[in-house]
């Protein structure tokens, strides 16, 4: 199936992992997946993200609060651990994951990637690009990640999605 993804779009899987690296996940999951999705530049999804306020270091800032809260419910004060090594100028939360190991993706993010080809073959088109990849991020449901950090940033996914839908419409 990668073979349908356009150049762009197999940059954005691969960017994805780079996203999991930066954070020092052990995995790829969806918000990867959509970190790099809105940091693609992409002419089809950017100025639809821009129309709900959302780029790249928003959504950064967004995912690492959250973590910083979810360690806090679990009695964990961020501010109290000593300073990682910053990787890649940003600061891990997860110290001991180094770059470089091999990161699997999640089921989730294996869900994420089948369902582009489903939303590609829904709309007519023959390859997969980053527009696809929005879509089926953009259908995920809570408790997904992708799902959380959208609403988390007052996105509401069914508009994120019908906007990228009048926009590939528009563009055909």
């Amino acid at each position: 199936m990668f073979e349908r993804f356009t150049p762009q779009a197999r940059v954005a899987v691969t960017n994805a992992v780079g996203e999991a690296e930066r954070r020092g996940d052990r995995h790829v999951g969806t918000e990867h997946l959509l970190l790099a999705v809105i940091a693609s530049h992409n002419p089809l999804t950017t100025p639809a993200l821009d129309a709900f306020g959302v780029d790249v270091e928003r959504a950064r800032s967004t995912l690492d609060a959250g973590d910083v809260e979810a360690l806090a419910a679990v009695g964990v004060d961020v501010a109290a651990l000593p300073a990682p090594e910053p990787e890649g100028g940003r600061r891990s939360f997860w110290p001991f994951r180094g770059p470089g190991s091999h990161k699997p993706f999640t089921g989730g993010a294996k869900q994420t990637l089948e369902a582009t080809l489903r939303e590609t073959l829904r709309l007519g088109d023959r390859h997969i690009g980053v527009e696809h990849l929005l879509l089926a991020l953009a259908a995920r449901t809570a408790p997904d990640p992708a799902h959380h950090l959208l609403t988390a940033m007052s996105v509401d996914p069914a508009a994120l999605h019908r906007e990228i839908e009048r926009r590939h419409k528009h563009a055909a």
